[in-house]
């Protein structure tokens, strides 16, 4: 169902009527895929089954895209084999230059006339997120199209945000004026790409006339709830968030990012601001990874996504939104995977985690 958003330039606003909340994933590279993963589940569990609208920036992106067709427990089974360092990676990309080099090199996404990659500006590319998300529709036979009430955004290089919505591309200027870019946006795999993009070190995308970048790197910062707050006009109490925060764990990365956003001009404050009271925020905190890390292990991943699980469980508790029978067997869910949080911070050997959070998820229809 189409409605207005609070912006009127902004068009349309596609819900999904049968939801009662949003969904809103943030940026942080494979960590966040895997929270993201943990979120859907954890809502699952609670019996959330559909959302208003799902999106976000980044690897959020690429979660909550994926979400548009398959249930958790589907996508669980496509995301936990993935090798990351395969699809992004200086040793992949290296290969990748290589056969379109020697004219080996297969399209892996038609990005439309409209959009091309400038290697330039920096040296891995953005391909293996789009065949990534084309790899895993195919395994559902799913054809890749814009969900109709998926969101996404990018961000200029001086800070203005880009966003992606079914009815086209809007640019929001720096004094709130928008600019329709297109009444229809680029492709699915495209418009990830652009959210996904890591100024200097991933190669950007031009689209209409300008450079795009990091979703995550607007005034907004990591998980731009805002957004939706002040442009859709959407009631922050509806919106369900998975945010990582601050890369703890590298702090040159933390520091590149705000280089960046200070060099740009924009405020590189990357907390939430008052207008985003209310909003249901699950913050876990993962440590064994950051933003950067790719050769991940099977136990690396599912620490990641048990870790936002369980801390989307407490949030969904604290809200009500998770109660009774529901709640209860959670809770056993919990206790039956056993101690497994010492890991957070030295996750460096196989420890049978993976096997063991599978039997358990499983037994409790989530895997």
């Amino acid at each position: 169902m189409s409605s207005s958003c609070r912006n009127p330039a902004l068009g349309r606003l596609c819900v999904n009527e049968r939801g009662k909340h949003f969904l809103t994933v943030g940026s942080g590279s494979p960590a966040a895929l895997l929270s993201g993963l943990g979120t859907l589940l954890a809502c699952w569990a609670a019996g959330l089954t559909e959302f208003r609208m799902m999106g976000g920036v980044s690897a959020g992106a690429v979660i909550t895209a994926l979400a548009h067709w398959l249930k958790p427990v589907e996508l669980a089974r496509v995301i936990m084999p993935i090798n990351f360092e395969d699809r992004i990676s200086f040793r992949a990309d290296l290969l990748r230059l290589w056969r379109k080099l020697s004219g080996q090199e297969e399209k892996v996404c038609d990005n439309g006339p409209d959009i091309e990659e400038w290697r330039i500006t920096g040296l891995l590319s953005t391909q293996g997120i789009a065949a990534c998300i084309e790899n895993s529709l195919r395994m559902s036979c799913t054809e890749v199209k814009w969900p109709k009430t998926f969101w996404t955004m990018g961000t200029t290089k001086s800070g203005e945000p880009v966003i992606f919505k079914e009815d086209g591309a809007f640019l929001i200027q720096s004094d709130g004026q928008v600019i329709r870019l297109s009444e229809q946006p680029p492709p699915l795999q495209a418009a990830v790409r652009i959210s996904c993009t890591i100024p200097i070190v991933m190669a950007a995308l031009r689209y209409k006339g300008h450079f795009l970048f990091d979703g995550a790197l607007s005034r907004d910062g990591l998980c731009p709830v805002g957004i939706q707050i002040r442009e859709f006009g959407v009631n922050p109490e509806e919106i369900i968030a998975c945010y990582l925060g601050d890369d703890s764990n590298d702090p040159f990365f933390g520091s590149f990012h705000t280089l960046c956003r200070a060099s740009w001009g924009v405020d590189t404050y990357r907390y939430w601001g008052a207008e985003t009271a209310g909003v249901i925020a699950s913050r876990p905190l993962i440590e064994h990874l950051h933003a950067l890390k790719f050769d991940l292990t099977q136990d690396d991943k599912w620490l990641a996504v048990l870790l936002s699980f369980e801390t989307c469980l407490q949030r969904l508790a604290f809200e009500g939104i998770l109660n009774g029978e529901r709640l209860e067997k959670m809770k056993e869910l919990i206790l039956a995977l056993g101690q497994w949080r010492s890991m957070n911070r030295h996750c460096t050997e196989p420890l049978g985690l993976a096997a063991h959070a599978e039997k358990c998820m499983a037994a409790y229809g989530l895997f």
